[in-house]
């Protein structure tokens, strides 16, 4: 008779909710990211609020991974007016990255921390 067997993929959550350190940007060049979680939607909001020095980031992309291991992600472009994305978070703890991609072409981890879902 006929049956269906189901894979999981064998990639443990728990390391994809482990943060890796962030790399500092050239001297002189600071880039502003907010990141908010709404506490009833538990939707995350990422916002660039801008830049300051030389270099300006031509896309940041985003990530999101949540507790079961399952990854949303999203792209700013700033020098399009796309300055902020709402991605969907979980009723538990994500985690965010940021990679920027400066205008010259590099790429840096500029945000990667774990955002908490907080309960009122």
């Amino acid at each position: 008779f006929p049956y269906t067997t189901l894979f999981r993929s064998p990639t443990p959550a728990s390391s994809a909710l482990v943060p890796q350190p962030t790399q500092m940007i050239p001297t002189g060049q600071k880039l502003y990211f907010q990141v908010q979680k709404n506490p009833v939607t538990s939707k995350i909001s990422v916002i660039f609020a801008g830049s300051a020095g030389e270099g300006s980031i031509s896309s940041a992309d985003i990530k999101v991974t949540h507790p079961d291991g399952s990854v949303t992600t999203g792209i700013i472009l700033p020098l399009k007016g796309v300055t902020e994305i709402t991605l969907d978070g979980s009723k538990e703890t994500d985690r965010v990255e940021i990679i920027a991609k400066m205008s010259s072409g590099e790429t840096y981890r500029v945000y990667d921390e774990l955002v908490p879902f907080m309960r009122y």
